[in-house]
């Protein structure tokens, strides 16, 4: 036994006083017996007759009785001892001899600060998303990371309301923060100030150890500081940061996220003397209050909800995560007693006390019937120690799980494994190591760990619906760890989420199945899973876009990067359907520059679709001296002019659209699409325009003829000075056409 044993409920002693009553209860039932069996014959009769009672046995069992009673007493105080501390709370050794630096975990508290002003209803965040349900999403997703760290949560409007205090309870925080909708509280405006000034209030007034951050999550709109002008916004302005000194500010880290765009828009449901009001981003007062809380600014548009986490979690791990005590020679202060866990001894009590009761109730009170019970009792005992064995080792991983030793926990765990223990109670061990790999943010490996699970047939109805369910929230992690680099990640993500809901389906049904054996009428509704399964279908619709998208930004790349000689080899209708499509992608990806980060892709884009029609020009003088070589010069003329006398102008209209859709003009990019379209339609229904042999139509005569044969002529001059004009070296792709063709 430990020397420093102690009781965790020593009140559960005042039981030992039933004893009385229980002395007095079997005094009277062994005088009762007496009493009635005399009144049948005199005592030395009755011993002929009846199997003699022994009194030791009686008096063993009695005693038998009473110690039991003792023995499940002290089980219930909860005897515990060898104090020791986690492994990871452990002082490390110095390096060192002279010096040891005593290093202890400081306390660390986050703060979700929330704007759920009217304003934060305007749907232009990534992918049309209101600027709180966005935010929402990045708060939900931080929250998921942590791992230790306490959470409050707050919501301001013009004054602030708390959802939630300052708790580990994660799941709590996460559905509160589902509940939060706009004007939360009930009052509207804005006011960061009094948001600023309560967490002053709250936090910064008296100095901490704790560490403290800050994330606000809002578009910057406060109306008493934007109504100001001049001097006077200036001076609100720098009252709004100094309501972040104090005391406890040492310890503080502000971390703001600007939701919307600057460009903004109107506010949905909303009006002002019956006027629709229009907001938009104001990032200075964001970057004004993380410059003075040694934080940083993040433009929550510039990032996917993932990325934008993981460059919060990086920021919240800049500061030292250790108390670092006094340095004292020779010496390391342990942490504090609050860290210590305990070994509990209540199972030893507990199985005496069963052993015990087991003896009273089975042991006979004649000698012959005990001998013949002994054989029993022998057989008994050690699948009795096997079982409190198991036991003691799946409480002991159970503590080191709680204390997040998880590798310590999957020890234990597979030690048992190897132990000669039944097939169903492996498959709960099984179940127990994947949900550490979970836990310990390991969803491949318990995901794996799942898959060796037989659940056919298992007398523990409840697992297969548990082991169902945390594959399903291992796929949903597993799809949130992708690194979202490209559209195989989106891909990839939605695989996940796909098997995630499939794992998800058989949850609700074995779930099912179980209400049944309980005795319920029809299959019940679980909260928990209604709500994973809200979270796989919502992320599914997000990466559903974000994939689409990417497919799209991947395809137009793919085009533009193809070489344009490669792609134009033959006729001039290939050269210009080729130039088209790649005009086109450009104005699909100019399009979409607001909801998706293309950077320079559009304009990528647009200048393969110039390089494209440069080769247009040059291949319709070749293609018509190849295609009519043998013909006299009558007939090559009058060939030539058709139908390029209609096809030129147009296609010359829509390069210089295509040469000013450089600039983003989308209204150019479309001109460009809409003329060479008309030109691609006369490839496949040329307008006649002249009478000849060479259309098949009869000639003209006379000063028609004449003139006609003129315009053939001029066509055809206009076509080879395109080509000498073309082979002009140029600067850049954005000419500016100064004038236009003869025709």
């Amino acid at each position: 036994m430990p020397s420093d044993l102690f009781y965790g409920n020593p009140q559960a002693a005042w039981l030992t006083l039933l004893l009385f009553p229980l002395i007095y209860i079997l005094w009277v039932v062994f005088y009762a017996r007496r009493k009635s069996l005399s009144q049948f014959a005199d005592p030395k009769s009755l011993s002929t007759v009846l199997i003699r009672r022994s009194l030791v046995l009686f008096w063993l069992k009695t005693l038998a009785l009473f110690l039991c009673w003792i023995f499940a007493v002290i089980a219930l105080m909860w005897p515990k001892g060898n104090a020791h501390y986690p492994e990871e709370d452990l002082p490390k050794p110095s390096k060192s001899k002279e010096v040891a630096v005593n290093l202890r975990l400081r306390p660390h508290e986050i703060i979700l600060l929330m704007d759920s002003s009217a304003s934060m209803a305007v749907p232009d965040s990534r992918n049309g998303a209101s600027r709180l349900d966005y935010a929402k999403d990045i708060a939900d997703l931080l929250v998921s990371r942590l791992n230790g760290e306490t959470v409050s949560l707050y919501a301001f409007t013009e004054d602030v309301t708390q959802l939630s205090p300052p708790t580990p309870d994660y799941l709590y925080v996460r559905l509160m923060l589902r509940e939060l909708q706009i004007n939360e509280g009930g009052t509207a405006g804005t006011s960061l100030t009094n948001a600023m000034h309560e967490i002053q209030r709250l936090y910064l007034s008296k100095p901490s150890s704790k560490l403290l951050t800050v994330i606000l999550l809002s578009d910057g709109e406060d109306n008493s500081i934007l109504d100001a002008q001049g001097g006077p916004r200036q001076t609100l302005i720098e009252n709004l940061v100094k309501e972040i000194d104090g005391p406890g500010a040492r310890s503080l880290r502000i971390l703001t996220v600007g939701m919307g765009t600057p460009q903004g828009g109107e506010i949905p449901k909303f009006s002002y003397q019956g006027h629709a009001v229009h907001s938009v981003q104001n990032s200075l007062l964001l970057q004004a209050l993380a410059a003075k809380g040694r934080g940083t600014y993040f433009n929550a548009n510039d990032y996917t909800s993932e990325n934008i986490v993981t460059q919060l979690q990086e920021a919240m791990a800049q500061d030292n995560p250790y108390l670092q005590d006094q340095e004292i020679p020779g010496t390391a202060f342990l942490p504090p007693e609050e860290s210590l866990i305990y070994s509990t001894y209540f199972q030893i009590p507990l199985g005496i006390a069963i052993l015990l009761l087991t003896f009273y109730l089975f042991a006979p009170d004649s000698r012959f019937l005990l001998s013949k019970l002994g054989l029993w009792i022998f057989v008994f005992f050690p699948f009795y120690l096997q079982g409190s064995l198991v036991d003691d080792n799946m409480l002991e991983a159970a503590r080191y799980v709680e204390s997040k030793q998880y590798n310590r926990a999957r020890a234990i765990y597979n030690a048992l494994l190897a132990a000669p223990l039944p097939q169903w109670q492996k498959e709960i061990i099984g179940y127990d190591i994947g949900t550490t790999y979970l836990l310990g943010s390991q969803p491949d490996k318990a995901l794996t760990q799942y898959a060796k699970i037989i659940l056919e047939g298992h007398p523990f109805p409840p697992l297969a619906r548990n082991v169902k369910t945390n594959m399903a929230l291992a796929y949903y992690n597993y799809a949130n760890q992708q690194t979202f680099k490209d559209a195989d990640d989106y891909r990839q993500a939605l695989f996940y989420l796909q098997e995630g809901l499939e794992s998800l389906k058989a949850a609700k049904a074995a779930d099912c199945v179980l209400n049944k054996a309980e005795g319920g009428a029809s299959c019940g509704e679980s909260l928990d899973l209604n709500e994973l399964q809200a979270a796989l279908e919502g992320k599914s619709a997000l990466y559903q876009k974000e994939y689409a998208l990417r497919q799209m930004q991947e395809a137009a790349l793919n085009a533009a990067s193809v070489n344009a000689h490669d792609l134009l080899p033959n006729t001039p209708q290939r050269i210009l359907e080729v130039a088209f499509d790649l005009q086109r992608q450009a104005l699909t990806l100019n399009r979409l520059k607001t909801t998706m980060r293309s950077g320079e892709n559009w304009q990528q884009t647009q200048s393969a679709a110039i390089k494209a029609a440069d080769q247009f020009t040059p291949q319709v003088l070749r293609f018509q001296k190849a295609q009519f070589s043998d013909f006299n010069l009558d007939q090559k003329e009058r060939c030539q002019a058709h139908p390029w006398d209609q096809v030129m102008p147009l296609f010359q209209e829509g390069y210089a659209a295509a040469l000013d859709g450089l600039k983003g003009k989308m209204t150019a990019q479309e001109l460009a699409l809409t003329k060479w379209r008309q030109a691609l339609a006369l490839f496949k229904q040329p307008k006649s325009s002249f009478g000849g042999g060479c259309e098949g139509g009869g000639g003209g005569g006379g000063g028609g003829a004449q003139q006609q044969k003129v315009k053939e002529q001029q066509a055809l001059r206009s076509i080879e000075e395109m080509e000498t004009m073309d082979r002009k070296p140029q600067g850049t792709p954005a000419i500016q056409v100064q004038g236009v063709k003869p025709w």
